[in-house]
C-alpha cells in the first residue's frame, strides 16, 4: 500500500544534486522544499522477496524547483532506515500509527552500532546477520521510525522508535542495474550510480 503524504524538506546545510543528464539542483542551507512524498513497500528492482515482508521501498518525490515540475525517485534499503551509530532512541512512542511498513531486511555490516537510549545509558553490539523489520510514520519534517530487531546481547527482539529527516532519504544515489545478454536485470546496487534520479 503507497503512503501518499505533502511533506516539507528542510535543507541544514547546502546540497548539489545531479541528475543524468548533468543538469545541477542546488537546495541552500535553511531553505524549504514543498511537495507530496509517496512510499511504497516493494520487492526491489528484482522482484524477489527474500523475507515475508518486502525488502525496499519506492520513494517518489513530487515538487516545484525554481518554478518546474520536478519529481525524484529512488530507493531505501534496510540500511538507509537502520539508524546512524550514536543515535538517540526510544523504547516506547504512544500513538504509533503506521503508515508505511512492514519492510524486512538482514544487516551485516560487521561494524559496531552503538545508541543512545533517552536516560543516557548506550546499548551496541556487532552489526552481524542482525534481522530487522521497519515500519514508519510521517511527523512534521521527519519520518518516525519503529525497528524490531533481533539483539544478539539480550537473545531476543527488542523495539526501538527514532526519527530520520527528510533530506536523509531524498536525493540519494540513483540504482545500478547490471543487465544480463537479454537485457534482463540480474543484480544492483541500491546506490550505485554517481547521479540522483530526477525528471522535470
Amino acid at each position: 500500500m503507497t503512503s501518499q503524504q505533502p511533506i516539507t524538506v528542510r535543507f541544514d546545510q547546502d546540497l548539489t544534486v545531479t541528475n543524468h543528464l548533468g543538469e545541477q539542483m542546488n537546495f541552500p542551507a535553511g531553505s524549504l522544499l514543498h511537495g507530496t512524498l509517496f512510499l511504497t513497500p516493494y520487492d526491489g528492482p528484482l522482484g524477489v522477496r527474500e523475507f515475508q515482508n518486502p525488502q525496499f521501498i519506492d520513494v517518489n518525490f513530487e515538487f516545484q524547483h525554481k518554478e518546474k515540475g520536478s519529481i525524484y525517485r529512488g530507493l531505501l534499503t534496510p540500511c538507509d532506515l537502520w539508524p546512524v551509530s550514536g543515535a538517540t532512541v526510544q523504547t516506547d512512542v504512544p500513538g504509533f500509527t503506521p503508515e508505511v511498513g512492514p519492510v524486512d531486511g538482514l544487516l551485516d555490516h560487521r561494524e559496531e552500532w552503538r545508541c543512545i537510549l533517552l536516560d543516557g545509558s548506550h546499548h551496541g553490539f556487532l552489526l552481524k546477520y542482525i534481522g530487522c523489520s521497519f515500519s514508519l510514520m510521517i511527523v512534521d519534517d521527519s519520518v518516525l521510525v519503529r525497528c524490531r530487531y533481533y539483539d544478539p546481547t539480550v537473545g531476543e527482539d527488542l523495539t526501538i522508535f527514532y526519527t530520520k529527516k527528510f533530506v536523509e532519504m531524498l536525493f540519494l544515489k540513483a540504482p545500478r542495474l547490471y543487465l544480463d545478454d537479454a537485457d534482463a536485470i540480474e543484480d544492483f546496487l541500491p546506490h550505485g550510480e554517481s547521479y540522483v534520479s530526477i525528471e522535470q
